[in-house]
């Protein structure tokens, strides 16, 4: 009875770690596909000038992911000659990716400086709105189950850089952006990745603090520190918590939980990698 039990318990860990690690495999085959095109197509156009003289480059291509998912990618890229010239500018241009699922449009729009740009960001861009896609369109999972969910997230991505409206908006827009499931297993499902490209010497022991997977994880959790150590009677806090008509323990409640769960997947994911370099490496070793 109870080797029946724990048997089934062990089936479900593997079969969850197996179906993130599929999501991951899929994703990762065609995120290096898009990564190529993006290289090949803007190698292909004449640069553009804004107002402020920054030159850009502009393409758009249509390709096949996911068993015949098509998808239209927007491409901008931004060349700024100097670091000083980024901050600037930066304000004043669109950075960053998103992908709208209803019309299957993928934008991603980057940076050079001095014609060098950080392809692990761009990668990792590429792939976090991808996992998003496989998510809705092959797995069939609904990524906010209703209006409400829909508009709050949606209120939370629009302030999360923001500082218009403040650092405490800031924080809270974290809070609810890195509690929903879908964001965490799309930068969850990313890092078994991160690790085999950055363990070189397949070594298994390999530091992660500065995988993207990670910094979110601690933004979240510098997030609810920070709420938490506010006291409700602050200004700031007040009119912050008006905006997504929460209040303060809400917000702390869910926090915590996500932090929790957060771990709880990246340990998970950490620990499957470990195991699996064990395994090859004892298998090339020739031991059985």
């Amino acid at each position: 009875m109870h080797k029946n039990i724990r048997e089934i318990v062990k089936a479900e860990l593997n079969r969850l770690l197996n179906e993130e690690l599929s999501v991951s495999s899929i994703v990762t085959t065609a995120t290096n596909n898009i990564s190529k095109l993006i290289i090949n197509k803007l190698s292909q156009v004449g640069a553009k000038q804004l107002d402020n003289k920054i030159n850009y480059k502009e393409t758009s291509f249509v390709v096949s992911v996911f068993n015949g998912t098509f998808l239209n990618v927007f491409v901008t890229r931004y060349d700024f000659l100097t670091v000083d010239e980024y901050n600037e500018n930066s304000n004043l241009i669109n950075l960053g990716s998103f992908i709208n699922m209803k019309d299957s449009t993928m934008v991603i729009n980057f940076f050079t400086i001095k014609n060098k740009f950080d392809n692990e960001i761009l990668y990792q861009s590429i792939q976090h709105e991808l996992i998003h896609l496989y998510q809705q369109r092959l797995k069939g999972l609904s990524l906010l189950s209703n209006d409400i969910d829909k508009s709050l997230y949606e209120l939370a991505v629009s302030n999360l850089t923001s500082i218009d409206n403040g650092l405490v908006v800031s924080y809270l827009s974290k809070i609810i952006y890195y509690s929903y499931k879908f964001e965490q297993d799309a930068f969850v499902n990313g890092l078994y990745q991160y690790l085999l490209n950055h363990d070189k010497n397949k070594t298994g022991d390999i530091d992660y603090a500065d995988s993207p997977q990670y910094n979110s994880l601690v933004e979240l959790k510098e997030a609810v520190n920070y709420i938490k150590q506010l006291k409700d009677n602050d200004v700031n806090l007040t009119n912050s918590l008006l905006l997504f008509k929460k209040n303060k323990q809400w917000f702390i409640k869910r926090g915590e939980l996500s932090v929790k769960r957060y771990l709880n997947k990246i340990g998970k994911v950490i620990t499957k990698y470990k195991q699996d370099i064990t395994k090859e490496v004892i298998t090339n070793g020739g031991l059985y």
